[in-house]
């Protein structure tokens, strides 16, 4: 990257294109570039500037493929992929793109990342606040002592389903001392091994063979769905807008159904009661520091 960043800074235009950003003259208008040269010119803005980039492109296509040019320049990318909403009371569907967010967030919440590339349509939809993201991630640690009952509690609360095998992302599974999570944003699922209630070692492991891998000293565990919520909180929102309205409309079936899941310690599917979750609505700008300034495609 050190020669076409070279050829670039002697490019009249570049220049001019990176002056202004330096000086926060935004929003700037840059075109004619091709899809590829829009990589090189965001990786040379990046060594150039020390500021972290978002790019929001037209579509998650257009998207996709940037991500993959800016990476073969060997920049830390990462996408936020679009995420479908699940309206229709459906069971047993993909939260594979959900996941993904969590990852691309908590990256971006950590500033680890050098540029963030996202579709329009993913930067305006909603996602969990960042001091809600903070609060839903945990750390375990070697030689500290924890509630086991209460770890389980907390990953349930955290979008993560009981299994008696963790085999996939967003699973767990406890035997006896024993505690196997699989957390987002982690390419093997980790081994937690308690004498009494001390986590006396973490390691990874292959999910086929189930051998050991490498020791860690600690795992973060971040939250397992874009939407973690209390169960009673929710109920309670749920029921007290449908006190209001009793008297206006024919009494919801399915939302009073969704009362009772909850109250059972059942999860109900929360893309339906986005609105009621969180006091104030975020959407991916709100979880950079002020580092970050967004060009579009």
């Amino acid at each position: 990257m050190k020669f076409e960043n070279e050829i670039l800074s002697k490019d009249i235009s570049y220049q001019k294109l990176s002056a202004e950003i330096k000086s926060g003259a935004l929003p700037i208008m840059a075109s004619g570039l091709s899809e590829i040269h829009k990589a090189l010119v965001l990786s040379a803005l990046f060594d150039g500037t020390g500021k972290k980039i978002a790019v929001i492109t037209k579509d998650e296509a257009a998207a996709t493929a940037l991500l993959e040019d800016l990476i073969c320049f060997g920049k830390n990318a990462v996408i936020l992929p679009q995420r479908d909403y699940n309206l229709a009371r459906m069971q047993g569907y993909s939260r594979e793109y959900e996941q993904k967010r969590i990852d691309t967030l908590s990256k971006v919440f950590d500033g680890d990342f050098d540029i963030l590339v996202l579709s329009l349509d993913s930067a305006l939809q909603y996602t969990l606040p960042p001091k809600v993201l903070e609060k839903s991630r945990f750390k375990i640690e070697v030689g500290k002592s924890y509630d086991i009952t209460g770890l389980c509690d907390k990953l349930i609360a955290s979008g993560y389903e009981r299994y008696e095998i963790c085999d996939g992302a967003g699973q767990f599974c406890v035997r006896g001392g024993i505690m196997d999570i699989f957390p987002i944003g982690c390419k093997n699922p980790v081994r937690i091994e308690f004498w009494g209630d001390e986590a006396d070692s973490i390691s990874q492991f292959d999910i086929f063979t189930q051998r050991r891998g490498e020791t860690l000293s600690s795992v973060t565990v971040c939250p397992a769905t874009e939407l973690p919520y209390e169960k009673e909180m929710l109920a309670e929102k749920i029921e007290n807008i449908l006190t209001k309205r009793r008297k206006e409309q024919p009494a919801d079936k399915f939302a009073y159904g969704d009362i009772e899941l909850l109250r059972s310690g059942i999860r109900a599917e929360p893309d339906l009661y986005i609105p009621l979750l969180y006091d104030k609505r975020a959407t991916v700008f709100d979880h950079p520091d002020g580092a970050l300034f967004a060009l579009g495609e």
